[in-house]
């Protein structure tokens, strides 16, 4: 939004639908005790300094544009949804007290008429003021191609740990991922301008020190998030770097140990690349290193770190197949009892015959004769793909509900129909859902049996204690009074579907459709927040429409008058009720 146009107009309402009930109740409180500190106005942001619950105030930010308020930030840990008290607190000083706001230029054009001595001696004051810029006003900035240093990356691991200090806790972290942010900066501006070089060493530098310090920060999340977007980023600037071979191996191999030492999954969103990097430039090293673990892993016995191992070995196979060497590849799956990636690797080399006695004799899940049983029919091998099914029906550990099911389509379409309803029934019992009792519905009516297969199967669901897939099948067939008894039986550990049923039998059964709105509409208010509310009045506004069809109005209008004054001083319900139109 540009300087000239027009501030726009706010209300105490608009501020309410951008934050919970809470917030806003607190944000009240802190206008109303003079909270905002020295707030100002440029063009159209505001900005001040809010007194909260830790020593230092936290900096608040808002940014408004022609329909209102843009976006707004600050500086304290909040993330529980809409704007937090202190851009509340604000908010309400720009509504209430506009006049308060000190207005200033904007920046650009206050700086333009400045000459380099006031420049010189402005920033010379803001650094008095503020001696950690210091860091800022000295550190590298790309420079044109032919002339350009290398950063010293110990500038930067610096700025690292005494970001993070001795700890930093659970309402911190935000705070200090804003300030990674800032110290990482100079990589993407020399990246920018093609210095792959000092970005590599720049990201390098950050991503050691954040992980050596990794356990000294209580929540972890956002934290491992800007780690692994700094892989991503140091990856790519190795790839593009232009630097000497040595000075290229010893960022690898400082890379892969990291990576090898990883025990937070730090490094999962570069795994493919890690892969590629290693495979294409530093092949012989990463296999040597792998081997190593693997042959140490060996010694320790056959169930020692048996993730860790696989790892290693994924890895192996990877590098295997990207340089195309098949033979090593397949040694590889036969001394690791990898079966299945033998078979396939077999089938993809063509040699078809191996591959079927390879999986005959190894696999053993049963979700691995059905991966395999699929790439032979791909390839056209329908009859061995079928038989080594049979085998996995027979022979398979673990779930077999899709191994049965894709077994029972090929009896169908051989013309078996008695084969492949014993197979969905055998699917069904063992794990039961909508989809297994509407393709064995299809198939037992066209055997004539479908009566009998049903009650079979309602008997099923009742012993198993599914009540979840006993009311899709309900609703399934418009059997609405069984689902109505069904949802208010307790038989939901978690809580009935209330409202896929209300939906379900408004026409039929308009009455309980109400009672079951109303039902869902309470649940809500008792969690006593706004959007709850909001919630719980569309659900009301359903059961109102209902209650105006079937003549029920004056039962209507009781019940909403009762409601409001059973919560007299829930302003905040009181005022979605009104929005909408209760």
């Amino acid at each position: 939004m540009t300087s000239s146009q027009p501030l726009p107009h706010l209300t105490e309402s608009d501020i309410r639908r951008t934050c919970t009930e809470q917030s806003f109740e607190r944000g009240v409180d802190y206008y109303e005790r003079g909270a905002i500190i020295q707030p100002t106005r440029q063009g159209h942001t505001l900005r001040a300094e809010c007194e909260g619950s830790q020593w230092e105030p936290y900096h608040v930010e808002v940014e408004l544009d022609a329909q209102g308020i843009a976006h707004a930030t600050c500086t304290c840990p909040y993330d529980w949804g809409g704007y937090c008290k202190h851009i509340v607190a604000l908010l309400l000083t720009w509504v209430h007290e506009p006049d308060a706001f000190l207005v200033l230029e904007e920046t650009d054009k206050l700086l333009a008429r400045m000459s380099k001595d006031e420049l010189i001696e402005l920033i010379q004051e803001i650094l008095e003021r503020h001696p950690d810029l210091h860091t800022f006003i000295a550190r590298p900035r790309p420079q044109p191609e032919g002339r350009r240093t290398p950063v010293d990356p110990e500038t930067y691991r610096k700025q690292v740990r005494h970001a993070i200090g001795r700890g930093v806790d659970w309402d911190e972290v935000w705070s200090l991922v804003w300030e990674l942010r800032d110290i990482v900066r100079p990589a993407q501006e020399f990246a920018q301008a093609g210095d792959h070089a000092n970005a590599a060493r720049i990201y390098l530098a950050v991503v050691e020190e954040c992980i050596e310090k990794y356990e000294w920060v209580y929540d972890k999340g956002d934290l491992s998030s800007f780690i692994g977007e700094c892989l991503e980023a140091l990856v790519e600037s190795m790839r593009q770097a232009d630097v000497d071979p040595a000075t290229r191996q010893g960022w690898r191999r400082r890379l892969f140990e990291l990576w090898q030492a990883d025990d937070w999954d730090l490094f999962d969103s570069v795994y493919d690349e890690m892969i590629r990097l290693y495979a294409d430039e530093d092949a012989e090293f990463y296999e040597d290193w792998l081997k190593e673990k693997l042959r140490e892993r060996r010694a320790e016995g056959p169930f020692s770190y048996h993730y860790e191992r696989d790892g290693y070995i994924n890895q192996l196979l990877a590098l295997y197949d990207r340089q195309g060497r098949h033979e090593d590849y397949l040694a590889l799956c036969w001394e690791e009892d990898r079966d299945l990636q033998m078979a396939e690797k077999l089938v993809e080399l063509g040699r078809v015959e191996e591959a079927i006695r390879v999986a005959r004799e190894g696999l053993s899940e049963a979700h691995e004769y059905l991966r395999f049983a699929r790439r032979l029919e791909e390839i056209g091998w329908g009859e061995e793909a079928l038989a080594l099914a049979e085998r996995g029906k027979q022979r398979g550990k673990g779930f077999k509900g899709e191994l049965l099911a894709w077994l029972a389509e090929r009896y169908e379409q051989r013309g078996d129909l008695a084969g492949s309803l014993e197979l969905h029934r055998r699917r069904f019992q063992e794990r039961p859902s909508l989809e297994a009792y509407d393709q064995i519905k299809a198939i037992a009516r066209q055997l004539g049996n479908w009566k009998t297969v049903r009650q079979a199967l309602i008997e099923e669901l009742k012993e198993a204690n599914r009540p979840d897939v006993l009311l899709d099948v309900h609703l399934s067939e418009g059997e609405h009074d069984e689902a109505i008894v069904l949802v208010k039986s307790g038989r939901f550990p978690y809580g009935a579907p209330l409202e896929r049923v209300a939906r379900a039998v408004e026409s039929t059964h308009p009455k309980e459709a109400i009672e079951l709105y109303k039902r869902l509409a309470q649940r809500q208010i008792d969690h006593g927040n706004r959007k709850a509310y909001q919630i719980a009045a569309a659900y009301l506004q359903e059961a109102r429409r209902i209650s105006l069809q079937i003549g029920q109005g004056e039962q209507w209008e009781a019940y909403i008058r009762d409601l409001r004054q059973a919560y007299p001083r829930h302003w905040a319900l009181q005022d979605e009720l009104d929005k909408a139109g209760l």
